[in-house]
């Protein structure tokens, strides 16, 4: 029972980080209408300490994403912080959507499924304040269903 109790030591400890995350930002002066990004990393590890010859590999951040789907749209909104609408390159077929954004400072590269078909002609984009969205049409082929006999 030790494990249990050591895990929900650290769930109560988590619990604690997030309520202080949530209090800074409600005290901060940031308007409620702005999106904030909240990364968290968690050491599994941490008394492992990597030397000189230790191989640490670290894992890209991934691109936050959500997807809005109505009945004829569907909508992605991508956090690409720091990028500018001219430096970002959208592809895309079916229902999978590629997104390739670059600066100085750094590079995006993420594939992303998108919950329906899509049609890229109508497509709309737009960037302000690093929040990047994407409406697009839903193809009509994903509408039409088989009849069996």
């Amino acid at each position: 029972m030790k494990k249990s109790t050591d895990f929900d030591e650290f769930l109560k400890q988590l619990e604690d980080a997030l309520d202080n995350i949530m209090q800074e930002i409600d005290d901060s002066d940031i308007p409620e209408d702005k999106p904030v990004n909240i990364n968290i990393s968690i050491n599994l590890f941490p008394l492992m300490i990597p030397g000189d010859g230790d191989v640490c590999v670290q894992k890209p951040a991934k691109t936050p994403v959500d997807i809005l789907e109505t009945d004829e749209k569907v909508h992605a909104i991508i956090g690409i912080p720091g990028m500018e609408l001219k430096n970002v390159k959208l592809a895309g077929s079916g229902r999978l959507l590629e997104i390739t954004a670059n600066n100085p400072e750094k590079s995006v590269i993420d594939s992303i499924e998108l919950p329906a078909r899509v049609n890229k002609t109508g497509m709309k984009a737009a960037l302000k304040n690093g929040i990047l969205e994407i409406v697009f049409n839903k193809s009509k082929k994903a509408g039409k269903s088989v009849k069996s006999q």
